[in-house]
């Protein structure tokens, strides 16, 4: 797939191409090799150097970059802190919305500008996220429902999807039919920071992210009447969202709408490069619930007729599948999940003596990590040094397995997902989830509590403090100080 940098501008991106162009006449090294050309070239034209930016991202041609960046320019919302003067309105509509900005609706707030200004009720906006069905009528009669509005130059379905003011369920069932059926656009969306993957209405509707973002009250009745109008089923941002927690629900209802099948509705049509087909993104989600151990989820997809045999595409986000069902099964320890893809006509894969000794020590298997032989388990630790982070997020007996491995206890790696990249240490993601267990044994076992994380340059202790971990927070300081 191809890729292009958040808030991606087309200006900017031809300013790229004339430096490279310059660059190239001129000899500079790094154009040079970024064009692939041995020496300096004055014949290099501008059309060869938009092909070499285009080509770096993904994209077959500079035409084809270029429709790309402007279907995502012409659809993105930036977020923009509210200005000092206002107007209550759009400060009550502001308060009540996810934004997947960090920042949670505050629904007491909202209740002292509701309780404060009567001229809300004369808000279109207002009417749409408080289920006035007649004000919202009447806005209908001079504007279509998809026209940009409020504070966020949103359609008022974007709103009604967003918003987490409590509306009764048949209120909001029936505002969402009067909308639609004044030609509202059930798969409208935006461009979040210009990310290329759209947030839909859909998306709004169930919440979720990497910081759990609420979902609407009443997620499942307003998503089913948005599917029935057409909306795209198979929502890449909505199965990115709902992929970290446990719950299956948007899943067996998408399923229902054909979920994983089609051409992946219009937003894939402006943007074939940019968003992978339904196909591809359903397997993402087999892939990540098999790297994270949710059987549940592995069972549903497979009931759904998503490919078990095959090798796994990687995503989404960070993860990469490097391998078949199996094969990801096992070498991230479940060996649960890989007996249940067998009986499913997976084959068994051949899996390496090093990816079958990482999946023992996060199945905490200390038998046999301590028969291992030399080798595999110093090739196993030059593969993924930091892979106690990663161990950590299986608990004791897993990282007490990596550390019998030879694994630094301290060593840098991610939480996420098992690549390599140093973020954080074991002690780290035990704070990041709340294990006083690990964060116990961890100290006991000399992990050094004042290590930085690569991200954020804060230590556990710090960790602790931010993510709101007090029992956490009260073994580092105990054990260490408060300056830990």
């Amino acid at each position: 797939m191809a890729t292009l940098p958040e808030r991606p501008d087309i200006d900017w991106l031809r300013r790229r191409a004339r430096d490279l162009q310059r660059g190239v006449r001129s000899g500079e090294p790094d154009a040079l090799r970024q064009a692939s050309i041995p020496a300096a070239d004055s014949d290099f034209r501008l059309a060869d150097a938009h092909r070499v930016i285009a080509r770096a991202h993904g994209f077959a041609s500079w035409p084809r970059l270029q429709s790309h960046v402007r279907a995502i320019a012409g659809r993105t919302w930036i977020p923009k802190p509210a200005p000092d003067d206002e107007p209550p309105a759009h400060r009550f509509v502001r308060v009540v919305c996810e934004t997947w900005t960090g920042t949670p609706p505050d629904l007491a707030v909202a209740q002292e500008i509701w309780a404060s200004h009567d001229e809300l009720r004369d808000d279109p906006v207002v009417a749409a996220v408080t289920g006035d069905i007649p004000a919202v009528r009447e806005r209908l009669r001079g504007h279509h429902p998809d026209d940009p509005c409020g504070p966020f130059g949103w359609p008022l379905l974007m709103y009604v999807g967003f918003a987490r003011w409590p509306v009764p369920q048949q209120t909001a069932i029936a505002l969402v039919e009067v909308l639609l059926h004044a030609g509202a656009d059930p798969d409208t969306g935006r461009h979040f920071a210009g990310h290329a993957t759209p947030f839909t209405v859909l998306t709004g509707l169930f919440g979720g992210g990497e910081h759990d973002e609420s979902p609407h009250a009443h997620r499942d009745a307003l998503g089913r009447a948005l599917l029935r109008a057409g909306a795209e089923p198979t929502d890449a941002q909505l199965l990115y969202n709902r992929m970290f927690g446990t719950d299956d629900a948007h899943l067996r209802l998408l399923f229902e709408f054909g979920l994983g099948t089609g051409d992946g509705g219009p937003w894939r049509r402006r943007l074939p490069d940019l968003i992978a087909p339904p196909g591809v993104l359903v397997r993402q989600q087999l892939a990540w619930a098999i790297v994270h151990g949710m059987a549940d989820r592995v069972a549903l997809l497979a009931e759904h007729g998503v490919d078990v045999v095959d090798p796994l595409p990687d995503g989404p986000g960070p993860v990469r599948a490097g391998g078949t069902p199996v094969a990801v099964a096992i070498r991230s320890g479940h060996a649960a999940i890989a007996d249940d893809l067998r009986s499913l006509g997976a084959p068994d894969p051949k899996v390496d003596a090093v990816d079958r000794l990482l999946g023992a020590i996060l199945a905490g298997e200390m038998d046999t990590v301590r028969t291992a032989d030399l080798t595999t388990l110093i090739a196993a630790r030059r593969r993924h040094p930091g892979f106690t982070a990663w161990a950590a997020t299986r608990g004791v007996t897993a990282v007490a397995a990596a550390v019998e491995a030879g694994f630094d206890l301290d060593g840098l790696g991610r939480s996420d997902a098992p690549i390599v990249a140093p973020w954080q240490t074991a002690l780290h993601t035990a704070v990041e989830r709340d294990d006083v267990e690990l964060v116990g044994w961890l100290l006991d076992h000399g992990a050094d509590p004042s290590i930085r994380d690569a991200r954020f340059d804060a230590t556990p202790l710090d960790w602790s403090r931010h993510l709101g971990r007090p029992r956490c927070e009260a073994v580092l300081a105990s054990a260490y100080g408060s300056d830990a």
